[in-house]
């Protein structure tokens, strides 16, 4: 396994480990702390990372786009940190609503 899909593994295990053990019961309603949900939304994160650049690699050339490697991983690190402040912010409305 490349040293980056361990990393990406071993990130999703501490995930579920840690959320097993992270929520609580309010109101009959379970609530993620907000370490929780910074901890998903980076693995969250990483998981769709990998996803766009190897998605990226695979569509840009079908549309005749020609990026280069590095710029390639620059534009899914740009969207890559668009993305985790969207999904922790979502993620503690929701908490917030109790959804």
């Amino acid at each position: 396994m490349h040293r980056f899909g361990a990393i990406t593994v071993a990130l999703i295990a501490g995930y579920i480990q840690y959320n097993r053990s992270n929520y609580m019961a309010l109101e009959g309603r379970m609530a993620q702390s907000k370490r929780g949900s910074l901890i998903e939304a980076v693995t969250n994160t990483v998981v769709g990372y990998a996803l766009a650049v190897a998605t990226q690699f695979a569509v840009f050339p079908v549309f005749g786009l020609r990026v280069g490697v590095v710029e390639n991983l620059g534009l899914g690190l740009i969207f890559t940190g668009v993305s985790l402040v969207r999904s922790y912010a979502l993620r503690r409305l929701f908490s917030r609503w109790r959804l």
